[in-house]
C-alpha cells in the first residue's frame, strides 16, 4: 500500500490479480500473471483451493484490522477503499529500502496495477479514472529489473493513452515519451510494443499542434508496419490514418486527401463498407475534403452511422471539434469553435430526402 497514491486504494490492487475476477485488461506480454503460490501445484483439488482461497481471504482480514488498530490505515464508507497517510506511506518505504526489500515490494505494486489497469479504450475509462492516481504514482517509481520494468511501461502506455483522449497532453506526453524510451531500450524500436508507443507519442504531439515531430514518428511506424506487417494490415491502416491527420492539421490538404483516400478504399476491401475502421475513416476523409467549406454533411453523416454501432454521437463530435478548431492554425485566439444542436443535427441528417446544407449555431 505504501507505494500507491494514499488515497482512493481500492481492495482489488491488495489482493493478488489471480484471484478473484483477474486482470481487467487483456493479457499481452507485458502484462504477465504472477507466478502462482508455492503452495499451489496442479495437483490441488477443488476443496483445497476454495479452503486456500478461504485463508487467504482470513489473512488479508487480518492484516487489514491490524493496520487499522494501529491507525496506519483508514477504510472508506463503501468497505471496499482504503487510505493511507503519506507519512506512513514514506516511513514504510523507507524501512523497507533498509531492509533491502523496496525493489522487491515495487516490482510486486508496477505488476498488481499493470494487471488491473485496462486500456484507454471508451468502454474503460470509469475504470481508468479511478486507477490514474496510481498510475501517476507508479510513474515516478521506475523498477530496475527487466520483467517490471516492461509491465511499468505498459502503466505509462495505457495511462497516456486515457490521458490523451481525456485531453491532458502535458501529461500524456511524459508518460508516452518515457513509454517510448524505454520499451525501445528494451525491445528495440521496430518491436510491435515499441512501435505502438512510438504511435502514441506522435497522437500526443498531434493533439499538442506539434505537428513536424509527430509526422515523423508516424511515418517511421508506418514504414516499419508496412515492411512487417504489410501494407493492408489494420495496425498500418491505423497509422496511415494518423498520418493523414497529420497532414491536414498543417494544411496539406491534396496529401492528406490522398492518404486518406488510400485508407478508406482499403478498408472498405478488407474490412467490408459497414466496419467502424471503415466508417471512421470515411469520417476522417471527409473531414479532410470539407474542412475549409461550409457543406460538412458527410461527415456528420459518417457519426450518425457511427452512433448506431454503439459510439455516443455527442462525445465522438466534441472531440472532433476539439481537434479540429481547437488547433487550427487558420484560426485566431479570439475566434470561438461553432457549436452545433445534435439533436436537430441527426434529425436533418436522418432525412433522406432534405438536400439543405447543415444549420449552423453560434
Amino acid at each position: 500500500m505504501s507505494f500507491y497514491d494514499r488515497q482512493g486504494i481500492p481492495e482489488s490492487l491488495l489482493q493478488s490479480p489471480d484471484k478473484k475476477e483477474g486482470p481487467t485488461s487483456t493479457p499481452n506480454r507485458h502484462q504477465r500473471s504472477p507466478a502462482l503460490h508455492d503452495w499451489a501445484s496442479d495437483q490441488e483439488s477443488s476443496n483445497e483451493d476454495v479452503e486456500s482461497d478461504s485463508s487467504m481471504d482470513n489473512q488479508f482480514e487480518k492484516d487489514v484490522s491490524t493496520l487499522r488498530d494501529y491507525s496506519f490505515i483508514s477504510i472508506v464508507e463503501d468497505g471496499k477503499t482504503f487510505e493511507m497517510h503519506s507519512l506512513v506511506q514514506l516511513a514504510t518505504r523507507q524501512w523497507l529500502e533498509a531492509a533491502g526489500r523496496q525493489e522487491q515490494w515495487k516490482s510486486q505494486f508496477i505488476r498488481r496495477l499493470n494487471a488491473r489497469l485496462p486500456t484507454g479504450a471508451y468502454e474503460n475509462w470509469a475504470i481508468c479514472r479511478a486507477l490514474l492516481p496510481h498510475a501517476v504514482s507508479a510513474a515516478a517509481q521506475r523498477p530496475k529489473d527487466r520483467v517490471s520494468l516492461e509491465a511499468w511501461t505498459s502503466i505509462l502506455y495505457k495511462a497516456a493513452w486515457y490521458l490523451q483522449l481525456m485531453g491532458q497532453g502535458p501529461e500524456a506526453q511524459s508518460m508516452a515519451e518515457d513509454a517510448m524510451k524505454y520499451r525501445t531500450k528494451i525491445l528495440g524500436r521496430t518491436h510491435e510494443e515499441s512501435l505502438a508507443a512510438i504511435d502514441m507519442v506522435g497522437q500526443v504531439y498531434n493533439l499538442r499542434g506539434q505537428w513536424s515531430p509527430a509526422e515523423e514518428l508516424f511515418v517511421e511506424v508506418m514504414e516499419t508496419r508496412k515492411q512487417k506487417l504489410g501494407p493492408d494490415h489494420p495496425d498500418t491502416l491505423g497509422i496511415m490514418n494518423n498520418l493523414a491527420l497529420t497532414y491536414r492539421n498543417q494544411g496539406r490538404w491534396e496529401e492528406a486527401e490522398k492518404l486518406g483516400v488510400e485508407v478508406m478504399e482499403t478498408c472498405k476491401q478488407k474490412l467490408g463498407p459497414d466496419h467502424p475502421d471503415t466508417l471512421t475513416s470515411m469520417a476522417n476523409l471527409a473531414s479532410t475534403t470539407d474542412f475549409l467549406g461550409d457543406n460538412l454533411r458527410p461527415f456528420l453523416h459518417v457519426y450518425v452511422q457511427l452512433d448506431g454501432e454503439g459510439w455516443d454521437i455527442e462525445f465522438v463530435w466534441n472531440q472532433e471539434k476539439k481537434q479540429f478548431w481547437g488547433a487550427d492554425p487558420f484560426c485566431t485566439n479570439d475566434d470561438e469553435p461553432f457549436s452545433v444542436d445534435l439533436s436537430e443535427m441527426t434529425q436533418i441528417l436522418s432525412d433522406p430526402n432534405r438536400s439543405s446544407p447543415v444549420t449552423w449555431k453560434e
